[in-house]
């Protein structure tokens, strides 16, 4: 059984083609996927500090992710898939 490609395949070109991907717009979105990602650890971070703070041993509901984790989470995802479908839709230009 054949999967459906759901990834484009690579480019070797120093720009990539218009619907491909080549190595430095992979490196590209791995760096932005970092920076996308450190708000949501720092809310993170911040429940979890507030949570010592409150008590003096964590629970496993501490542990849990509040409202503004999970929405900050969700603009994660969505940031990171408008990264992707932007870099996949750039290519040369024609003037």
């Amino acid at each position: 059984m054949d999967l459906p490609k759901v990834l484009p395949e690579l480019s070797e070109a120093k720009v990539a083609p218009k619907g491909k991907l080549n190595a430095e717009d992979l490196k590209k979105m791995g760096r932005n996927m970092l920076i996308f990602l450190t708000p949501t650890f720092m809310l993170y971070g911040g429940q979890l500090i507030g949570a010592i703070n409150d008590h003096t041993v964590l629970s496993l509901t501490d542990l849990v992710p509040s409202a503004f984790v999970v929405g900050a989470f969700e603009g994660y995802l969505i940031s990171t898939l408008l990264d992707y479908l932007k870099k996949l839709n750039d290519g040369p230009k024609l003037n």
